[in-house]
């Protein structure tokens, strides 16, 4: 069996989804008779040595999809499964909801898995409609879809399959620990938000629920200065900002860029 994996965002792109993509396609090609490819962004990359998945990094935008590039990649792979992910970092405005109607015409089946509910996800209504079987992380998404389009795809097979961390785990012995937290603390428990900073996160209500007299609240994420952002993204960018100067702890902070790979311990 061949199976195309389509993603909007792939590693080193920042992206949880394309973390998991990448986790998820290396483990579907380690079964016997099964290949996998990736279908992802336009990029020079190449694939990462001694893996067996074909990595196509071919899109030059999401914005305008490029159908063509889809159909040459098809021809090039010929899948028996088209498996999409949704949302990415990666994908912009609506045409990759036209994706799953896309590979149907093609004759394809068509497998999605939802990292996010319906309304959070940027992806229009039809692009359900074009799936032969759905696959969702979030237990209560099917009460988040529109009851008329739940309707439709009734008799669509959908699969809870609950997401975890693909973040490998360490080993720390108590000193270590108690080191860490002192350091980040000063022995006091922590309260910790690690992810993307977005608005849909929920982050400032942490602020409302952390007492900083007993608490520390440790952030890590991006909350960026550089040019360019959203102006609804920059304005939800000084909320937190505000939020964070409002506290009486002594402002400490440390910055890094995004780490494209995983540092497999702390000492």
């Amino acid at each position: 069996m061949k199976v195309l994996i389509v993603t909007g965002s792939y590693p080193p792109d920042k992206c949880g989804v394309g973390d998991y993509t990448y986790h998820l396609a290396e483990a579907i090609s380690a079964k016997v008779n099964v290949e996998v490819a990736v279908l992802t962004n336009l990029s020079k990359i190449e694939s990462e040595h001694g893996s067996k998945v074909k990595t196509f990094r071919r899109m030059p935008s999401w914005k305008n999809i490029s159908l063509f590039e889809i159909k040459r990649v098809v021809s090039e792979f010929r899948p028996d499964v088209v498996h999409i992910q949704y949302p990415t970092q990666g994908y912009r405005g609506s045409p990759p909801s036209l994706m799953p109607l896309y590979f149907r015409c093609l004759g394809i089946p068509v497998v999605q898995t939802w990292h996010e509910y319906f309304y959070q996800s940027g992806v229009k209504w039809h692009n359900l409609l074009g799936c032969n079987a759905l696959i969702y992380v979030r237990p209560d998404f099917p009460k988040k879809i529109p009851s008329w389009v739940n309707k439709i795809i009734s008799k669509t097979p959908q699969f809870y399959i609950a997401n975890t961390s693909t973040i490998p785990s360490i080993e720390l012995s108590v000193s270590e620990k108690n080191k860490i937290k002192d350091f980040l603390s000063q022995g006091k428990p922590i309260v910790c938000f690690f992810g993307f900073a977005h608005a849909n996160k929920g982050l400032e209500q942490l602020f409302d629920i952390v007492n900083p007299a007993e608490c520390h609240l440790v952030l890590i994420c991006d909350l960026s200065t550089k040019d360019g952002l959203p102006a609804a993204r920059a304005r939800w960018r000084d909320i937190i900002y505000c939020r964070c100067s409002s506290l009486s702890l002594p402002r400490r902070s440390w910055g890094m860029e995004y780490i494209a790979e995983c540092i497999p311990s702390i000492r």
